[in-house]
């Protein structure tokens, strides 16, 4: 790919793609450049008060009956936002959905073991939880790890 940066003042920044706009790489650039930023922080419930958690100490996200619980290294909050919320808030580099329910920081995933069912069971750094990764996600996993 050719890249050609060119500083000018404009009224907003000017993206223009040439090529075969159906590729692969191209599709991809294109929703990166889409994708909303990534936030570095989000809020969290900790015994009834409001606070923020840095998005880079998040193990894994899970939600279960109406409510979504965000793990760090050490320990855990609620969050008022359902699971698609947080996820369109995270950094896609780092964070990836691996069932129907949870989503992992890839970074804290120390290794992963394959089950006869199909899914797959992740093993987390500083953390007792195994994950299941679905089949469904293994793929979309697999890439980003």
């Amino acid at each position: 790919m050719k890249l050609i940066l060119e500083d000018m003042e404009l009224a907003e920044p000017e993206v223009i793609i040439r090529g075969d706009l159906s590729s692969p790489e191209v599709a991809g650039l294109i929703a990166r450049i889409k994708a909303p930023a990534a936030v570095r922080r989000l809020e969290v419930a900790s015994d009834g008060d409001s606070c923020f958690i840095d998005c880079r100490d998040i193990v894994f996200i899970a939600s279960a009956a109406d409510k979504v619980e965000i793990y760090t290294e050490s320990e855990s909050f609620t969050s008022r936002m359902r699971l698609y919320e947080i996820s369109s808030r995270l950094d896609r580099s780092s964070f990836v959905q691996i069932s129907k329910s949870t989503i992992v920081n890839i970074d804290f995933v120390k290794s992963i073991q394959a089950e006869f069912s199909g899914n797959y069971i992740a093993f987390l750094k500083n953390r007792p939880e195994k994950l299941i990764i679905s089949r469904r996600y293994f793929k979309e996993f697999k890439e980003r790890i």
